[in-house]
């Protein structure tokens, strides 16, 4: 008013005047007071008004979500039932085909022995036929001598020219490829040809006439003048069957006596064996020259295996030349003498005397399992009292004391065939029998090569198998042997293989549920060591067609890793969607009833509305009465019920590798009639 009263005094106002002057202007003020509170007041009408048609948007947005959603669950449901009914049917078709493959296993079983029985036959009618033959033979032999021996007698002692003998027809025995041994067959021949005074100009061709077999194939195969000499000949079959001075030098050193035969027979053969060695070696039978000549050997299977190599390839006459030879290989591949290649550590030559006992004074001889220096992890005792037999029963072989590859044998399956199968984490392939094998999978253009280990290489045909361990099944391209020792040697190439081992190793059992079996289990503790304690359950109050369940959840619950699942510090939680009890709770990201190996699923979750009890109430506990349980709780909108506890679930993943398992457990809303 001062402000006014001193603008109207600077106007020149006064009295009554300046008074109306100032009451004009407060009157305009206040208009301007009120027409600003009008404005404010109508822009917060807007305001409110446009925040009802957002809110009212929103909700029809969310009532259109909410249908496609519902939409969504219905789609999923009706595929599911799909894929459940598309399961059964491949199930009832795989039973088929495996009733089928039975029956063609067992048809072919049935075969196989036939073929078996007859091929039996025939070579005992072969080897009939054979001894006939030899007998015929010998018989005709004997009268031919004896016819001979009669014609010299009766013609006198007639002096026959040096050089103009005549060679009369090999009346021996042919060489039997794979019965006869060559060398004493050999030495057979040139006796009988140096008796009857033949040329050794006409010793090849009929040596000839007398082979059969690998001994024909190998004389075929040389030049036409070198077959018309004996000595090249005998050379080129003594290499085809080993009859060298490496293969007689290992029949001296690794030969054992056989079946019926008498020391002094054994002394004679051991006696050629050595006599051979020396002839083939170019040795004298001297001090000096068998002295270098077992000197050589020891070294030789003393040494790398790459050494040893060189210098058999190289040959040397002398232990001056051995060592000067040696020297210069070691110190072009800069390496010592005493430290072998780290192939030498995994696998050891063919070649040899034999395994060498291991001495403290080598460190390679160390045990790995126990450190005792005086023997191999494979002669180790502490290994042999601790593979005692498994008490327990799994699809897994018994652990067989003292026998290593017995304790990594497991009962499986072939296409069908129940055989032991041996696991070994050293073949990069699986190696199935022939005999196991239809005729009509087997692959003969995917022709594989497989090296062993003593460096040689086959090849194989391939073939798709199923191989069945346990629960599990694999389908690989498996190499088809004939003559494989085991029946099925499970490879690499098999997923699993190293935990297959380790169970086996470790004597467990192997869980017998199979990917499409039910885990959905409450009162049990799992097998692995997740820590969750046993659940508890009571019957609540009947409510609807499921009742009221109650599921109980111990405070030191870990069994869905921390906040999976229910994760709660009450004791209880009933069918109805409440907990009592008194505490918090919270229903966590990913509820499973059971999960064998902690991979939790979401089944589809529907709780009903909180109701009074039609029936009693469950016993009360922990001093609560039955206001603190249901408090004053009143009917609600079921449908908002599931959508705020579908909010909750949403917010995390809810989808694991195998949700499929349980989306036929869903619990459809409880009906309060």
């Amino acid at each position: 008013m001062d402000q006014l009263m001193e603008a109207g005094e600077k106007l020149g106002l006064s009295g009554s005047e300046l008074r109306q002057f100032v009451q004009e202007q407060q009157a305009l003020e206040r208009e301007e007071r009120a027409k600003e509170r009008e404005v404010q007041k109508m822009r917060l009408e807007a305001e409110e008004r446009e925040k009802e048609r957002e809110a009212e948007k929103r909700k029809l947005e969310a009532a259109e979500r909410e249908k496609e959603r519902e939409a969504e669950e219905r789609e999923k449901e009706r595929e599911a039932e799909k894929r459940r009914l598309e399961a059964a049917e491949r199930e009832k078709e795989r039973e088929a085909e495996e009733r089928e493959k039975e029956r063609e296993a067992e048809k072919r079983r049935l075969e196989a022995a036939e073929r078996e029985k007859e091929r039996e036959a025939e070579e005992r009618e072969r080897a009939r036929e054979a001894e006939e033959r030899q007998k015929e033979a010998d018989r005709r032999h004997q009268l031919e001598m004896k016819r001979i021996e009669r014609e010299l007698a009766a013609a006198g002692p007639i002096a026959e020219p040096v050089g103009q003998a005549r060679a009369k027809a090999p009346k021996l025995p042919s060489f039997q490829d794979g019965v006869d041994d060559l060398d004493a067959y050999l030495l057979r021949f040139e006796r009988f040809a140096a008796s009857n005074k033949w040329p050794e100009d006409q010793w090849a061709p009929n040596l000839s006439a007398l082979l059969s077999g690998e001994a024909l194939k190998a004389y075929s195969r040389l030049p036409g003048h070198e077959a018309r000499i004996y000595r090249t000949v005998k050379k080129a079959l003594m290499e085809r069957y080993n009859l060298t001075e490496d293969g007689f030098r290992e029949k001296f050193r690794n030969n054992k006596p056989e079946a019926g035969e008498s020391p002094q027979q054994f002394i004679v053969r051991l006696e050629n064996y050595l006599e051979r060695w020396l002839e083939l070696s170019d040795s004298t039978k001297s001090y000096e020259s068998l002295k270098n000549l077992f000197v050589k050997e020891q070294f030789m299977d003393a040494c790398p295996r790459d050494l040893a190599v060189h210098l058999r390839e190289r040959g040397s006459a002398s232990l001056e030349e051995l060592a000067e030879m040696a020297k210069h290989f070691l110190n072009a591949h800069r390496r010592e003498l005493g430290k072998k290649e780290e192939e030498e550590k995994n696998s050891k030559p063919a070649q040899g005397r034999g395994r060498p006992q291991p001495g403290p004074t080598s460190g390679a001889g160390t045990c790995y399992h126990c450190g005792d220096p005086s023997h191999f992890i494979r002669d180790c005792p502490m290994l042999k009292q601790e593979a005692q037999p498994s008490g327990a029963s799994s699809f897994f072989g018994e652990m067989k004391t003292g026998s290593p590859p017995a304790a990594f044998i497991v009962r499986g399956q072939v296409d069908g065939t129940a055989v032991p199968l041996l696991l070994d984490t050293g073949s990069t392939h699986t190696l199935i029998r022939e005999s196991l094998v239809d005729a009509r999978k087997v692959r003969l253009d995917n022709q594989g090569g497989i090296t062993c280990i003593h460096g040689e290489e086959r090849r194989h045909p391939s073939a798709r198998v199923e191989i069945r361990v346990g629960h599990r099944s694999y389908r690989v391209n498996a190499k088809v042997i004939p003559n494989l020792p085991r029946p099925a040697i499970v490879g690499r190439d098999v997923p699993h293989l190293a935990e297959l081992v380790e169970l086996c190793a470790s004597g467990k059992q192997e869980p017998s549920v199979t990917p499409t079996a039910e885990t959905r289990e409450f009162n049990r503790k799992p097998r692995t060591a997740w820590g969750w304690e046993k659940v508890s359950t009571g019957n609540g109050p009947v409510s609807g067609r499921h009742g009221g369940k109650s599921r109980g959840f111990d405070k030191q619950d870990r069994s869905y890793g921390g906040d999976q699942g229910f994760k709660s510090s009450v004791r209880g939680y009933n069918g109805r969607g409440r907990s009592y009890g008194g505490g918090e709770r919270d229903l966590g990201s990913r509820y499973g009833d059971a999960h064998r190996r902690g991979l939790a699923a979401r089944p589809k979750l529907r709780l009903a509305a909180r109701t009074i009890p039609v029936e009693s109430p469950p016993p009360l506990s922990h001093g609560n009465s039955r206001r603190d349980i249901y408090g004053d709780a009143k009917p609600v909108d079921t449908a908002a019920r599931e959508r705020e506890i579908e909010e909750k679930l949403a917010q995390q993943k809810m989808w694991r590798e195998e949700r499929e398992l349980l989306q036929s457990w869903c619990l459809q809303p409880c009906i309060v009639e």
